[in-house]
């Protein structure tokens, strides 16, 4: 009757009044075949997760996983049978680089080195 719900509600009448019960229901898990879209940075990847999850719980995946310029955790939260991504914990890597330029002469010759090294 409702989605994200699994079980059976039982409706019954009695002396002209209906009634139901709903206390089979739960929330839908989600199981290893349901996907959400990552996306990061421009990038994106299927997850799942490797066993089912609970409705209301939640999942961690490696952000370089999804974009390897990352880093950090994700989290992935199961809701009735949803996969709901988290992605601001990641944090994008940070490049520096350094270049240093060397100039010797000798004599009328001028010789220019150029080093660079990134972290």
């Amino acid at each position: 009757l409702v989605a994200g719900w699994n079980g059976d509600v039982v409706v019954s009448c009695q002396d002209g009044v209906v009634s139901t019960n709903s206390k089979a229901c739960t929330r839908r898990p989600c199981s290893t075949n349901v996907t959400v879209n990552a996306t990061l940075g421009g990038r994106s990847r299927l997850l799942a997760p490797t066993v089912a999850v609970a409705s209301g719980a939640s999942f961690q995946a490696d952000c370089s996983s999804v974009n390897p310029g990352y880093l950090g955790s994700l989290s992935v939260k199961c809701y009735l049978g949803n996969l709901i991504q988290d992605v601001t914990s990641c944090q994008r890597t940070t490049t520096t680089t350094t270049t240093r330029t060397t100039t010797t002469s000798t004599t009328g010759t001028s010789t220019t080195s150029t080093s660079t090294t990134g972290t």
